[in-house]
């Protein structure tokens, strides 16, 4: 350090410089560094990161995908759904969760189409599933084949599930008239199969899938809860939805991949960035 008297260099512990200054004792301490001064610039890296990352997580959490277009639909999209009753097993019971149901399968059935929209039987909105110790049925997924994409009238209506229901919305009567009740349905997809629940659990709207099972009544005979299936693509209202037990399921195609994975990578992004503006003090301190 420098006498600030006659500015001759001394030793930071010197107590007097040769001049006759007396150095304070805060002059004679050597300066640390503060530790803020290194946390500073780099919480302001991990704030930045959290901003992006909070806004880009929310326009992929809240953002609607845009179905395919008709030039992207796959040809076995363009077939009905197949339903046969010649080799239709007898009723069976399955376990999932601890609790036991009994499966009366109806009709062997397959279908091939596109998914507009999804609702997870596991979500926060949907208690219903837990209350009525249902765990068989894994989620609700609504889809479109034939006429509904051929004459691309998708991309004129909104489309959306509720717990137990697929709801269609357009707005003008065109549309309306466009629609086809018959290409659409409603399924309640049934499981106690880990490697099929997987699969089934990634859809997404967008997605072309294809789907092998049993349209079936099913109960918790133990609980005292019981569903049945519509059997038919023509009915509307309460119980026209297909409940199936699926044997196989495959996703044909999938619709928009760029955006999950900016939701995924915004979510881990935002979590570590939280993780450190929390704990950089403390490491960069000790």
């Amino acid at each position: 350090m420098n006498c600030p008297q006659c500015d001759t260099y001394n030793q930071s512990t010197a107590v007097q410089c040769d001049c006759g200054y007396l150095f304070a004792a805060a002059e004679r301490v050597r300066k640390r560094k503060d530790p803020s001064t290194k946390v500073g610039p780099l919480n302001r890296i991990l704030i930045v990161i959290l901003v992006v990352s909070l806004c880009v997580f929310s326009i992929t959490f809240f953002y609607t995908p845009n179905l395919p277009d008709k030039s992207e639909i796959l040809p076995q999209l363009y077939h009905a759904p197949i339903q046969d009753d010649a080799a239709v097993p007898d009723p069976f019971m399955v376990e999932k969760k601890g609790m036991f149901y009994r499966i009366a399968p109806k009709f062997e059935y397959q279908l091939n189409g596109l998914v507009v929209s999804t609702h997870d039987a596991d979500s926060l909105s949907d208690v219903l599933h837990e209350q009525w110790k249902d765990y068989l049925n894994i989620m609700d997924i609504c889809v479109i084949w034939g006429a509904n994409i051929d004459n691309e009238v998708y991309h004129r209506i909104e489309f959306s599930s509720g717990n137990f229901t697929c709801f269609c919305r357009w707005f003008d009567a065109q549309t309306g008239k466009m629609f086809h009740g018959d290409a659409l349905s409603n399924n309640h997809l049934l499981t106690d199969d880990k490697r099929i629940a997987k699969k089934i659990l990634k859809v997404k709207p967008g997605d072309q899938i294809s789907f092998k099972g049993f349209l079936a009544a099913y109960e918790n005979q133990g609980y005292g809860f019981s569903r049945g299936t519509s059997t038919s693509r023509t009915d509307t209202g309460n119980r026209a939805c297909e409940t199936v037990y699926v044997t196989d399921f495959e996703i044909l195609k999938k619709g928009q991949v760029l955006l999950p994975i900016l939701k995924n990578l915004s979510l881990f992004s935002m979590l570590i960035s939280l993780a450190g503006i929390f704990t950089l003090p403390f490491i960069i301190k000790h």
